[in-house]
């Protein structure tokens, strides 16, 4: 059985773009500059639901089987940091892309999760509650 595991989120970690991005606003400056256009798309999905998911590949998935572990539905990096910003109340911050040309990643980077879902998986969450809960945590820990 094979996950093909998609952009992983949670509050324990460290790096890729929403714990980067929380990073740059937690230091109060007015203006921030991203790398990339903001049109880059990902599939995020919750360290408790790849947990689950893998569980479920585990106990229901075929052998020799690929499954792709996602959610199923793109978020443009433009709209991830908007969301990231309504939920810790930031609205005097200029955002702006530097529109770098993403050289050697893809720009469209989400998959499709029907196979995955016959075989009974299911998210735990909302997308929301889970983006808010790690986005309030991630920021606690920074401005300590």
């Amino acid at each position: 059985r094979i996950a093909r595991i998609f952009s992983v989120f949670g509050p324990q970690m460290k790096r890729f773009f929403i714990h980067d991005f929380i990073e740059k606003i937690s230091k109060e400056e007015k203006s921030i500059q991203l790398f990339g256009t903001g049109k880059q798309v990902r599939d995020y999905l919750h360290v408790d639901d790849v947990s689950s998911g893998l569980i479920t590949i585990m106990e229901n998935g075929k052998a020799g089987e690929i499954y792709n572990l996602s959610s199923g539905k793109p978020t443009s990096l433009v709209e991830l940091s908007d969301r990231i910003m309504k939920i810790l109340e930031i609205d005097d911050v200029k955002i702006s892309w530097d529109a770098t040309q993403t050289v050697g990643t893809r720009d469209q980077w989400y998959g499709d999760n029907s196979k995955i879902k016959e075989i009974g998986f299911r998210r735990k969450e909302n997308f929301d509650d889970q983006l808010q809960s790690t986005v309030r945590e991630i920021f606690s820990k920074l401005i300590r």
